[in-house]
């Protein structure tokens, strides 16, 4: 990807799905910065320490599945059936805390944990193909979370992961063995 930058063949370079020590390894062995990194985040995972690296070394992160992907709208579902969601997984959008919190903001809990993100720095890309739920989720931008909010969601975690990336566990680099 360097070779690519340095040709002018595109302005950046980002990783996706990596955990700390990864990113961290590439922080230090490129020469072309890092600008973004995609993970799946919400309350419920807990990536602090990895957005955390992030902030400190100018990486935008790029949540994905930030409603803890009920649905799980990855195409990989097809080939795996592991990644269907089960009625035992955890749930973001039902849990107590989200609901009511949402209730005394006035919102949804989808534009609620779409203000979570939002409140911290992070940019976020809740999958939708409804145009009413498009248009509701902007609805996010008039949700004011304070710290104590903040605290309160990230105290619903379980260190659940929707997309596990199963079909590559066992490879030398799947990511999630270390965080």
């Amino acid at each position: 990807m360097e070779a690519l930058v340095e040709r002018g063949l595109t302005k950046s370079v980002g990783v996706s799905n990596f955990n700390v020590t990864q990113l961290s390894d590439v922080l230090k062995a490129t020469t072309v910065p890092c600008v973004v990194i995609q993970i799946e985040n919400h309350p419920f995972l807990d990536q602090k320490e990895l957005i955390d690296l992030c902030k400190s070394k100018n990486v935008t992160v790029t949540s994905y599945s930030p409603l803890g992907s009920p649905d799980r709208p990855c195409v990989h579902i097809l080939l795996f059936a592991q990644f269907r969601a089960s009625d035992k997984d955890p749930s973001l959008l039902t849990h107590p805390v989200i609901k009511e919190m949402s209730e005394t903001k006035g919102c949804t809990p989808g534009q609620l944990l779409i203000a979570y993100h939002l409140e911290q720095g992070l940019v976020c890309i809740p999958k939708s193909v409804t145009p009413s739920r498009i248009q509701e989720n902007f609805g996010a931008l008039d949700v004011k979370l304070t710290d104590e909010d903040i605290k309160k969601l990230d105290d619903t975690c379980c260190n659940f992961r929707a997309c596990t990336w199963y079909m590559w566990k066992g490879h030398i680099h799947y990511p999630f063995e270390d965080s």
